[in-house]
């Protein structure tokens, strides 16, 4: 019998990050899957370790299918990594598990939302509601697809796959060769690649309850909802919980991985990331000003 598993993905130097939602999934909502899947592109093997004693994970080495890709804008190699487009890999693992889901780590969890998501119809696509218009602010990575930009853009830091999914393969290499096509033009990467692709492939979705944003509410924008109401905490943006944006229960975790698990800490230069952010910022507001460009 398949089993479910929830995923996350990023590079080695941000994994305090994802001990952090190990830790946060096995406190909150500990019955959301079977096993946590990281994507990572070099984890050490005490870490796996520590991992397991928190929450059945199973570690996977990332093997790009970008390895060659030359012509990737700085936003994706400085700003994010070629370690975004592991969501892809979602698509696969449905030959494996009957249902998937997708988390960014850059989360906090406060509520546990198993039963809502359980109770979601039996769809093969759920993901939180999309950004309307959100593919007409992405004219240099759309003009070439033959895309509506009216349509809406999908917000892929939570998503929904179930294994009545037609075609996932198929579904999977479309992303990857689209990737290679856009890859001068992508700017919210993955983000944009999936919207494509799953259009192309006419594929419907439902969307999760997130009325007030209760799925994917700013930390700094907590006043907006009482927290018994506010499921997740996402820090999309800059700062992250772990270079800049306090917060005392994303706090309260870290320590607990630090001292009770004796788990590894971030970077001391990863804590200086504001001055790689102010270098990078210069870059996309330098892109954001050619996109302004655009003309339809």
């Amino acid at each position: 019998m398949k089993k479910s598993c929830i995923v996350t993905g990023g590079t080695k130097n941000q994994f305090p990050a994802m001990a952090v939602l190990a830790l946060n999934i096995a406190n909150i909502c500990p019955t959301i899957a079977d096993e946590l899947i990281i994507y990572h592109d070099g984890i050490c093997k005490s870490d796996q370790k520590k991992i397991n004693k928190i929450f059945p994970t199973i570690f996977i080495k990332y093997k790009s299918p970008f390895h060659n890709q030359k012509n990737f804008s700085d936003v994706i190699t400085s700003y994010f990594s070629p370690m975004v487009f592991c969501k892809y890999e979602c698509l696969r693992l449905l030959t494996e598990y009957h249902t998937v889901i997708w988390t960014d780590y850059d989360i906090l969890i406060n509520k546990d939302f198993t039963a809502e998501l359980k109770a979601l119809p039996k769809s093969s696509f759920i993901l939180t509601k999309p950004i309307i218009d959100g593919m007409k602010d992405y004219p240099d990575s759309t003009m070439y697809c033959n895309i509506d930009l009216l349509k809406p853009q999908f917000s892929a830091a939570l998503m929904l796959f179930r294994d009545n999914l037609p075609n996932p393969n198929e579904i999977y290499k479309n992303c990857i060769n689209e990737t290679k096509k856009l890859a001068k033009y992508l700017y919210l990467p993955e983000q944009v690649v999936l919207t494509i692709v799953f259009l192309k492939h006419n594929i419907s979705f439902n969307e999760i309850n997130n009325s007030n944003n209760r799925y994917t509410l700013h930390p700094n924008e907590a006043n907006r909802l009482p927290k018994d109401k506010t499921l997740i905490y996402h820090a999309y943006g800059q700062p992250k919980f772990w270079n800049g944006l306090d917060n005392s229960e994303w706090n309260k975790l870290y320590n607990e991985w630090i001292f009770n698990y004796k788990g590894s800490k971030f970077e001391k230069e990863y804590f200086s990331f504001r001055k790689l952010f102010s270098r990078i910022k210069n870059k996309v507001e330098h892109i954001l000003s050619k996109k302004n460009t655009y003309k339809k």
